[in-house]
C-alpha cells in the first residue's frame, strides 16, 4: 500500500522553515531598526535580487501577505510570497494546510542582517562599512526579539548570537545565550564570519557554551521538537 501525504498528515516536522518577509515589510515587522536595515543594505538587496533566478522571490518586491491559506497556496507560493512569509501569526494556519505538526522556523531578514553586520563580502556580496555594519548587528537584535515575540510550541524560531561581533567573548555568549533561552527560546543560531567569541570555533574556551547546563536542562515531562 502506498503510503500518502494524508496519512502523514500531524506527523511531519518541518526542520528548515524561514521568516521571509520582503524588505519594504522590515519597519512593518521588526520596527525602527528594520527600517533603517531595509535603507542601509539596499545596494546588497539590490544585488541578491539580479542573482535569484525567480522573480517572485525577490526580496524588494512589496508583497504584503494577503495570499489566502489554501492547499494550492502553501505548495505553490514560495519566500517572499507564501502565506505567512511575512505575519508569522498565520504560520501556524500553514502549518495546519500542510498537514506540519511543528516547524523550526530559521531567519530570513537576519540572514542579510547577519551578512551586512560582518562586513559583507560573502559570494561576491557588497562589503559593508562601519556604519552599516552597526545597522546591520541593531538588525541582528531586533531579528532575535522578535522571535522572542512570535515563539510558540509549534512555530519555533532560533534566536541569532551574532557572535562575531565586535567586543565577543565566550563569557559573554553563554550569557547572550542563557538569556535567550529563559525567554523561551529553544534554539540559538550561531552566526559568526569571524571568529566566535574572538577564538577558534574548537577552542576549549568556548566549551563553556557549548556544555552550558541551560541548553540542555529540559524540565521533566517537557515536548522536544
Amino acid at each position: 500500500m502506498a503510503l500518502t501525504l494524508e496519512a502523514l498528515r500531524g506527523r511531519v516536522l518541518d526542520t528548515d522553515s524561514h521568516e521571509s518577509a520582503p524588505a519594504p515589510r522590515w519597519a512593518e515587522v521588526f520596527g525602527e531598526r528594520g527600517r533603517r536595515f531595509a535603507e542601509s543594505a539596499h545596494e546588497l538587496l539590490d544585488i541578491t535580487d539580479k542573482v535569484t533566478p525567480d522573480g517572485v522571490h525577490k526580496i524588494t518586491k512589496d508583497f504584503k501577505d494577503v495570499e489566502k491559506i489554501t492547499p494550492e497556496a502553501v505548495w505553490t507560493f514560495k519566500g517572499a510570497n507564501a502565506p505567512s512569509a511575512t505575519d508569522i501569526r498565520r504560520r501556524e494556519s500553514v502549518l495546519d494546510a500542510m498537514g506540519i505538526s511543528r516547524a523550526l522556523i530559521f531567519p530570513g531578514m537576519g540572514i542579510f542582517a547577519w551578512v551586512e553586520a560582518h562586513g559583507g563580502g560573502f559570494s561576491g556580496m557588497p562589503l559593508a562599512g562601519p556604519d552599516q555594519q552597526k545597522t546591520g548587528h541593531e538588525a541582528l537584535e531586533a531579528f532575535t526579539e522578535w522571535a522572542i515575540a512570535h515563539n510558540s510550541d509549534r512555530t519555533r524560531i532560533a534566536g541569532l548570537l551574532s557572535a562575531g561581533k565586535p567586543g565577543m567573548t565566550p563569557e559573554l555568549m553563554t550569557k547572550k545565550a542563557e538569556a535567550m533561552i529563559k525567554a523561551g527560546l529553544k534554539v540559538v543560531h550561531i552566526g559568526t564570519g569571524h571568529p566566535p567569541g574572538g577564538v577558534a570555533p574548537f577552542d576549549p574556551a568556548l566549551d563553556k557554551v557549548y556544555r552550558h547546563p541551560t541548553f540542555y536542562d529540559v524540565p521533566e515531562g517537557a515536548k522536544h521538537l
